[in-house]
């Protein structure tokens, strides 16, 4: 024994005052044991529990329930989820949540969704054959008129599917990358800017019409600056060209057998080989 404690560690002269401690002790446990028990019974927590984290694909990131401008971030996937205005969202911001909340859309990869590529290409060139090469029947009565107002209806669908597909594979290199949402989809379209720009300096760099032989010059010009200053993008290697080559042959193949024969799409204005 030390510190002048008597058997059962009772300080003495204080037996009185341990005594009333230690009930009030007790006490003071029932009363925590009571207050879990009914909060238990009402479905809820312990005062000083806190709730359970649940998993998140944020992880170690603060939760962003809303980010700039009012709208929820689309990588927070715990429930319930937080419903956003799609009146105010742009198309990679829409791309983001489809990728994040759908799962059909979540198990895709480059290599599953390029298929569906193809195949919006080929339906793509289809329906510009039907709006450019179909015979002008009836010309200029109201039923020839709703049917061309169809095929450019067509036209326009079969662009936003193609698009819908940038879309997507630009979704998943932000996810491949570690990028904010829409982030490829942007550096897309600044690459595409400057592209239009850099190789079309007759338009942008000129005051007067160029007649299409320096215009062709001048482009051959223009790739070959692109080549020996790395601004081109570098072709991919071989083998990945063949195995995507015969990737488009077999997706023009079902295409073509669900178009039916004879719709094999054609450049506005080629005619059919005999």
């Amino acid at each position: 024994m030390s510190g002048g404690q008597s058997p059962g560690g009772v300080v003495p002269g204080n037996e009185g005052r341990d005594s009333e401690a230690a009930g009030a002790e007790a006490r003071g446990g029932e009363a925590a044991g009571a207050r879990r028990a009914d909060g238990e019974a009402a479905g809820g927590e312990a005062p000083g529990t806190g709730p359970t984290p649940g998993p998140s694909c944020l992880k170690d990131e603060p939760r962003l329930a809303r980010r700039e401008g009012g709208s929820p971030d689309p990588r927070d996937v715990r429930e319930p989820w937080a419903r956003p205005e799609t009146e105010q969202l742009d198309l990679p911001a829409l791309m983001a949540f489809i990728r994040a909340r759908c799962p059909w859309a979540s198990a895709h990869t480059h290599v599953s969704l390029s298929r569906y590529l193809v195949e919006e290409s080929a339906e793509l060139l289809a329906a510009e054959e039907h709006l450019y090469g179909r015979p002008a029947d009836g010309a200029g009565t109201a039923h020839d008129a709703a049917r061309h107002e169809e095929a450019v209806d067509g036209v326009e669908g079969e662009l936003a599917d193609v698009l819908y597909q940038v879309l997507f594979h630009s979704a998943l290199l932000d996810d491949h990358e570690e990028r904010e949402p829409g982030e490829t989809y942007a550096r897309v379209e600044t690459r595409l800017a400057a592209k239009l720009v850099r190789r079309h300096p007759h338009v942008f760099d000129s005051e007067h019409p160029v007649p299409l032989e320096q215009v062709q010059c001048a482009y051959r010009g223009v790739k070959d600056r692109e080549k020996r200053t790395g601004l081109s993008a570098p072709e991919p290697p071989v083998p990945a060209q063949v195995r995507a080559l015969a990737l488009v042959r077999d997706a023009l193949a079902v295409t073509e057998h669900r178009l039916g024969e004879g719709s094999a799409p054609r450049w506005p204005g080629e005619r059919r080989g005999r």
